[in-house]
């Protein structure tokens, strides 16, 4: 099935996604920002399913859904819009919408309209699964790592704090609550990044770094937001391994924060590597949550094996998706495998703090590592949790 949604706001967009996804995992969504580009996509495939805005930055939204209306007759259009007046009503019949959804509207409103299109269209998640869509786990993750990846809040207490999420919240706290939550800290990298391209400065590799460039008030928005548009591990068998993962993460951070204090390297990057370092993992488990939801099960002997099985390929995915800077990608890839060509004091620092947290199996590299960076050839101490 393939779905289509024109819309310019980046939130709306995402929650759209988020919302499809749920109700229909196995759909191809194309999204575009602009009529042209919409326009040029219905001309290679026909859709079953279109979402748009009215007002778009190069043209009416009507101008596509005509278009689909002529290439896919028996598609549903949705047009959504703040502007409902008689003359506007009158022009999208005359376009070819099926269903007018008014701006601002409800989540769960939007839900249940969006469902109930599904199902006219006999693409709801019953006929999805009763027709072999869905499929098993393996199946659906084969398909899920083609479409928009997500990472999932670690749980719903998680969510919740985030959704509360207020612009008098001390900065500490806020970092802090960040560098737990790879999802936000993502995306609010991402985001920040993307401002920066606009604005034609240098991108943020730094949690901190980004929050202040983003500032106290879009971060609240954004944390909010995604508390709306994203699912949290909820599944008890999803939860003890993103908690072993965590811990893991822990272990990395205490021993990498003590060889950073010691050498001249910008800790913000580093500590945002240790953030980001089970992505693929946490994108797996976001997919698994999400098939749950859809009514699903997982054995939860079988959970392990699923992550390590697809955790790679996810992970590459994802930091592709939201344009993940590629220091950091050096950095998190530096924790599983030193560069053989002119290592930097940061990368021998990573993969340093991932040998001796035990984050990755010992190696006969370390004592080496200690020495390029005029460390004793053994640890003077082991590291332990705080």
């Amino acid at each position: 099935m393939n779905i289509m949604i024109v819309e310019d706001d980046p939130w709306i967009s995402e929650l759209l996604q988020q919302i499809l996804g749920h109700l229909m995992p196995s759909a191809q969504l194309f999204c575009f920002t602009e009529v042209i580009p919409a326009k040029n996509q219905l001309k290679r495939a026909p859709i079953n399913l279109l979402i748009s805005d009215l007002r778009l930055p190069d043209g009416s939204g009507l101008d596509v859904i005509a278009d689909a209306r002529h290439v896919s007759p028996a598609s549903a259009r949705i047009l959504i819009t703040a502007h409902i007046d008689r003359d506007t009503v009158v022009a999208a019949r005359k376009a070819g919408i099926t269903e007018v959804i008014a701006k601002p509207f409800k989540i769960d409103d939007l839900k249940t309209r969006l469902s109930r299109i599904l199902n006219q269209e006999q693409i709801s998640s019953e006929a999805a699964i009763s027709d072999g869509l869905i499929g098993d786990v393996t199946g659906f993750l084969k398909e899920r790592i083609k479409q928009p990846l997500q990472l999932a809040w670690s749980a719903p207490l998680a969510q919740q704090q985030a959704a509360e999420m207020q612009t008098w919240m001390a900065d500490n706290d806020a970092i802090n609550f960040v560098h737990q939550q790879p999802l936000l800290a993502l995306v609010l990298i991402s985001r920040a990044n993307k401002l920066a391209l606009n604005r034609s400065d240098a991108p943020n590799t730094g949690i901190l770094e980004a929050y202040q460039y983003l500032g106290a008030n879009l971060f609240a928005e954004l944390a909010q937001r995604l508390s709306r548009t994203r699912v949290a591990l909820t599944e008890p068998a999803l939860r003890q391994l993103h908690d072993a993962l965590h811990l893991k993460q822990t272990a990395l951070s205490n021993t990498l924060e003590s060889l950073a204090a010691h050498h001249a390297v910008a800790e913000g990057p580093l500590k945002a590597a240790v953030t980001f370092c089970f992505l693929g993992e946490g994108a797996v488990l976001c997919a698994l949550q999400q098939f749950i939801n859809y009514g699903q099960s997982v054995a939860d002997e079988t959970v392990e094996q699923l992550v390590k099985e697809f955790a790679p390929a996810f992970g590459n995915r994802i930091k592709i998706q939201l344009k993940l800077p590629f220091l950091l990608r050096e950095l998190t890839g530096a924790l599983f495998q030193m560069p053989q060509a002119h290592p930097r004091k940061d990368l021998i620092i990573m993969r340093i703090a991932a040998l001796e947290s035990g984050f990755v199996a010992e190696s006969d590299e370390l004592s080496q590592l200690r020495r390029w960076i005029g460390l004793p050839t053994t640890s003077s101490s082991p590291v332990t949790d705080e």
